[in-house]
């Protein structure tokens, strides 16, 4: 089938073509007989039009697979033209190819117009990790880059690499010890992937149990309590809180006579987790007094209004008491008793 095939092509002698007036090969390749196993294998064929080093590469790559002579390699290679190729080869001069090295170079700088340019040593160097690029694509990158590059060296592609990785830990490793090959360079880097993976990995578990904490925290519909006893945890109402020259605790028993406050309905359950801690506001436990959001927001509200004016921070106040009236003293005495009774009297039992 090849042989009709060749023959058909004028590529081997035959009784009814005497002459070889269309062959650009010299007799010895003509002569050569084919082997008797020969099979000629598919190949992308090649209208004119590709990179001509692709097309060559890929055919010398079976035909060295096959362990085929010199002569028959030229004489199959005309099987995988077509188009403007084809036409290019009948256009040969007889006789002028004698070897495939030959014909290679022919092949070559008839359609070297359309083989991609290489790129020089300098383009390494233009090749940077971006700022939320990972080590393992940047790394993929420059690979890529590196097969663009005619006769790269070694020593500038870890150059490249050097001052183009964000990744301190990589850049310290390659100026202290530097890869000889690009195999050496290349291993080098996966090291570092592998260990940066194993880091964002983690990062970004820490940063997910952070979101969560922080969700559960500000979430104003989240419930805490035991068992099916459970309250919506109050929202904070302010954003920025008044400096207070004393702790909100001792401003409730200060004003809690007053008429001030509004005290909500004493609670017969435990507000919070914290067990140990008491809130007089509430009067139960669960969280503490000075850590008691709707506290927080009362005082806060009345400080607004103007109505707690004599516990504002201040710097007037560090150097000076606050004055009390007669009737405030009495009121604070009373309340810090009220206080301590009412510690007493609703403390359980231990």
């Amino acid at each position: 089938m090849i042989e009709q095939v060749l023959e058909q092509k004028k590529l081997v002698p035959t009784e009814e073509t005497p002459q070889r007036s269309k062959v650009p090969f010299i007799k010895e390749i003509m002569v050569k007989p084919l082997p008797k196993k020969f099979k000629m294998p598919q190949l992308t064929t090649y209208f004119g039009r590709g990179d001509p080093y692709d097309h060559m590469q890929n055919y010398e790559a079976v035909m060295l697979l096959h362990g085929w002579e010199d002569a028959i390699t030229c004489r199959a290679f005309p099987l995988t033209l077509t188009g403007h190729a084809h036409i290019w080869f009948n256009n040969l001069k007889e006789g002028s190819i004698s070897n495939f090295n030959q014909l290679r170079k022919e092949f070559i700088d008839g359609f070297l117009i359309n083989a991609r340019r290489k790129k020089d040593t300098s383009y390494l160097l233009t090749i940077k990790q971006e700022e939320k690029e990972s080590l393992k694509d940047y790394v993929e990158r420059f690979r890529a880059a590196t097969l663009e590059v005619q006769d790269l060296q070694a020593t500038v592609a870890v150059s490249g690499m050097l001052q183009g990785t964000r990744s301190r830990d990589f850049q310290k490793s390659l100026s202290l010890d530097q890869p000889l090959t690009l195999g050496d360079l290349f291993s080098r880097a996966n090291k570092f992937i592998l260990s940066d993976d194993v880091m964002r990995h983690i990062n970004a578990r820490n940063i997910d149990k952070k979101r969560k904490d922080r969700d559960e925290t500000n979430d104003e519909g989240r419930k805490i309590g035991r068992g099916n006893e459970q309250r919506q945890v109050p929202k904070l109402k302010f954003e920025n809180f008044t400096p207070l020259s004393q702790p909100r605790s001792t401003i409730l028993a200060s004003i809690e006579g007053s008429g001030l406050l509004t005290f909500p309905p004493k609670a017969n359950k435990t507000m919070g987790k914290f067990t140990d801690a008491y809130c007089s506001f509430h009067k139960t436990h669960g969280h503490s007094t000075d850590r008691c959001r709707e506290l927080m927001n009362e005082i806060e509200s009345l400080v607004h209004q103007g109505k707690l004016n004599r516990f504002v921070y201040s710097e007037a106040w560090r150097n000076e008491k606050p004055t009390y009236s007669k009737k405030e003293r009495s009121e604070d005495n009373r309340g810090m008793k009220d206080k301590k009774d009412s510690k007493t009297r609703e403390k359980p039992p231990l």
